[in-house]
């Protein structure tokens, strides 16, 4: 199985998501209650849809039929349990993903104490602004900042919010933050450039 699981790590690498899902399939024959397969297929479905926009609906019904199972044989599978967020997320099915994640979060909150507190914060974020519910959104993208290396657009998010808002020392303050982490982005350095006297003895914009 491990072998499988290996190469099917390698093909992933290479966008070969059909080779992919026969050594997955395979190592499901072997191993049908392993729940680490089943989340691994179901997360492949989902790259294969993005790879194959025109049969995004078979690749989605796949891939939820597999992270459901897993979630079946093992709940706290926190690969299935994120990859089921993405499934809901990209069919637009927000209130169903809220339902989800709050419902674990309920029944197992060690999830929130377990070194995944920050990218459960940020899906929150991701969720939220999809609701345009923009405040809890901001103070969910704030919970994923020290656990989560934030991902560039929770930067803008907040740098936006509190520009916004007329918060220039916390627009300031994340800015600088955001440079830090990606230094060469240039949606991070357009927003840095409209406040050079404030930042500049924090970094170097020339």
């Amino acid at each position: 199985i491990v072998d499988r699981i290996l190469l099917s790590a390698w093909h992933t690498d290479r966008l070969e998501y059909d080779a992919v899902k026969d050594l997955l399939r395979n190592a499901v024959e072997i191993a049908p209650n392993f729940s680490l397969i089943h989340s691994i297929l179901g997360e492949t479905n989902l790259r294969h849809a993005h790879q194959r926009g025109n049969s995004t609906s078979r690749f989605h019904q796949e891939a939820e039929k597999s992270l459901q199972l897993a979630l079946k044989l093992n709940p706290k599978n926190r690969d299935a349990l994120f990859g089921m967020l993405s499934y809901y997320m990209e069919r637009d099915q927000t209130d169903q993903a809220l339902d989800m994640i709050n419902q674990y979060i309920e029944d197992y909150p060690e999830l929130l104490e377990e070194g995944y507190a920050g990218r459960l914060h940020y899906t929150y974020g991701g969720l939220y602004s999809k609701k345009n519910f923009r405040l809890e959104a901001i103070r969910a993208y704030e919970r994923s900042l020290e656990p989560y290396l934030p991902a560039i657009e929770v930067w803008l998010h907040l740098y936006d919010f509190y520009e916004s808002s007329n918060h220039l020392d916390l627009a300031c303050q994340t800015i600088v933050k955001a440079l830090e982490a990606y230094p060469s982005q240039t949606a991070i350095i357009r927003r840095a450039l409209r406040y050079p006297d404030e930042i500049k003895n924090e970094v170097n914009l020339e």
